[in-house]
């Protein structure tokens, strides 16, 4: 097995594309600390600070600014940025704007206090959070203009959506362990990240230029040919993916804005008389700490199984596995005393259900996106999911407020099982299915 490794890397290190590799894998690096910034170590800042869970689900409404970007990326994609268009192509150049303006914002916030200075906060998060829309959308459209052919745009998108995927939970948690167990203020963790993420938004200029940018297109070229173009395309599958989209993600998007604060309610107890009681903020820093080879671990699992089974297969899988994994939360909720064990496998297994399902949906949606129209296409998909992502998360803040954490937790169990019924009119085999319909046009 490690002979196969040294054998896969020497290969990918004598690559002609090793360093735009390379590149690609930082910049979902640094896409991942951007959401990270303003979502998930958000909340954790806000919950270490007694805000209540109700008014945590309202951290969701930055998804209405994931909607939002389907209006906005037409003008991206149209219009030039002055400067720097001497040295980057259109769409580098806005994506290279985005991180570095996203790192100004997330350094001037680590100077204000949530709860004192809540409007200049907020107004700072949110431009961080629509920087970071327009340049995960437009990197990812980048990403496919990037590739070669089929086969190294398989390989590419894998590796931005790997290193997305793996940055943030290794940002996560390498912020919480520092805040936790070393006491650095939040405040000094975001000065610190806002100049990194400044830095290494000059990586952009190493990246190939793409010279079919240049043309400058009509608006009716970009608000109306991508989607036409997709719904022309996906006629026979159009229901059934926009029903994929809007269910896969609801469980996440229910239990995202108040689940640390549920974890951070339990009062572990140890049932060894000889291990002494600990605290949960030590078991969770502990957790975010390990997480991260397990999620890595799960990935692999997920990118193997896909390649053994179909996109079908995989997606029902992962959704089964996913709403499976809140019944020990369930559990966990209704009882009086929380003992450490069980907390630390319920976390556990909610980490590995979810990583194994992550990857199911980012490839349905590189799938099904056109090459030339993928930035606009991107964006259409995210207002489905986004909208109701938004809603869902902050009524959760109010089921958990007004009910209890298990009626939440039940409701996730069960929110995004519908998604069953729409993965079955998907086709089978993804790359079989769009690539037979491309070669029956030509």
């Amino acid at each position: 097995m490690f002979e196969k490794f040294l054998k896969r890397y020497k290969l990918y290190k004598n690559s002609e594309h090793y360093l735009r590799n390379n590149i690609i894998l930082a910049l979902g690096a640094v896409s991942a600390a951007v959401y990270a910034l303003c979502f998930h170590t958000l909340i954790y800042w806000l919950a270490d600070l007694e805000v209540s869970a109700k008014s945590l689900g309202f951290v969701s409404l930055g998804y209405v600014v994931s909607a939002l970007k389907i209006f906005w990326i037409p003008i991206f994609e149209k219009f030039d940025v002055p400067y720097l268009k001497n040295f980057l192509d259109r769409r580098a150049s806005w994506i290279f704007l985005c991180i570095f303006i996203s790192g100004i914002l997330i350094s001037i916030v680590s100077f204000l206090h949530p709860l004192q200075d809540t409007y200049y906060f907020a107004t700072c998060i949110a431009l961080s959070f629509c920087c970071f829309n327009i340049m995960d959308t437009l990197l990812r459209a980048q990403i496919l203009k990037l590739a070669t052919d089929d086969k190294d745009q398989t390989t590419i998108v894998g590796l931005g959506a790997f290193g997305f995927r793996t940055s943030m939970y290794v940002c996560i948690n390498i912020y919480y362990l520092l805040y936790a167990q070393f006491g650095i203020s939040w405040e000094s963790i975001y000065r610190t990240s806002g100049i990194l993420i400044i830095f290494t938004s000059f990586l952009l200029f190493l990246l190939p230029k793409v010279t079919e940018l240049s043309k400058v297109k009509s608006f009716k070229e970009l608000l109306v040919v991508p989607y036409q173009a997709f719904l022309q395309k996906h006629r026979k599958y159009i229901v059934s993916l926009i029903g994929f989209m809007v269910f896969f993600r609801l469980q996440d998007r229910l239990i995202a804005p108040v689940f640390y604060k549920f974890i951070t309610s339990l009062k572990p107890v140890s049932v060894f008389s000889f291990i002494p009681d600990i605290g949960i903020r030590t078991i969770f820093s502990s957790y975010k700490f390990i997480s991260g080879p397990v999620m890595a671990v799960s990935l692999l699992f997920s990118v193997r199984f896909l390649r053994k089974h179909s996109y079908r297969s995989n997606a029902i899988t992962s959704v089964i596995i996913h709403s499976l994994s809140c019944l020990p939360l369930v559990f966990l909720s209704m009882q009086k005393n929380h003992m450490a064990l069980f907390i630390i496998l319920t976390l556990f297994i909610e980490k590995i259900a979810r990583s194994f399902a992550s990857n199911v949906y980012y490839m349905y949606q590189a799938k099904f996106c056109d090459k030339e129209h993928a930035a606009g296409q991107i964006a259409m998909l995210t207002l489905i999911e986004s909208v109701a992502g938004a809603i869902l998360g902050i009524s959760s803040g109010y089921i958990a407020h007004y009910l209890n954490w298990t009626a939440l937790f039940i409701v996730a169990t069960f929110i995004s099982l519908p998604v069953l019924f729409f993965i079955r009119g998907l086709p089978k085999d993804l790359n079989d299915a769009l690539g037979s319909k491309a070669a029956s046009k030509k």
